[in-house]
């Protein structure tokens, strides 16, 4: 019973080694998809520091809108004046929100599509040279 146990053992032990011991040939297509990451963080870390720079901006805005209106009445032609110019900023901000993040999109499209070309041909090139050393070493038997 021990001998079964023991062979089912290294039974388990090999099978796992060959579903975690990557193939070779997927080496590119891992590090490039790892590197692409990478580079899509870095592109949203970017992206959310400027939309929080852009929030912070629109928060101080609409406190001083509120002051000025509010301290010259409602109804007067400079509240009106200070109201126009804070809708008019909010706006500018949100077209540079909606144009970061088309750009956002955009580059890591980029990132993507790049590290999947690149993994292609890395994975390629060393199919390739596996093909061609495996048929140097291999000769004809005349029959």
């Amino acid at each position: 019973m021990a001998k079964s146990d023991d062979s089912a053992l290294a039974d388990l032990m090999t099978l796992t080694q060959q579903v975690v011991t990557l193939n070779p040939m997927l080496r590119p297509q891992v590090e490039q998809y790892w590197q692409a990451q990478e580079k899509m963080l870095k592109e949203a870390e970017t992206f959310t520091k400027h939309w929080f720079e852009r929030r912070h901006t629109a928060a101080k805005s609409a406190l001083e809108t509120a002051r000025d209106v509010t301290n010259g009445g409602s109804a007067s032609p400079d509240a009106m004046r200070v109201l126009s110019d804070w809708q008019r900023q909010s706006l500018e901000r949100a077209v540079v929100d909606s144009q970061e993040w088309i750009d956002l999109c955009t580059r890591c499209v980029e990132h993507v599509t790049t590290a999947e070309v690149e993994a292609e041909k890395a994975g390629l090139e060393k199919a390739t040279k596996q093909l061609a050393s495996g048929s140097k070493k291999k000769h004809a038997t005349p029959v």
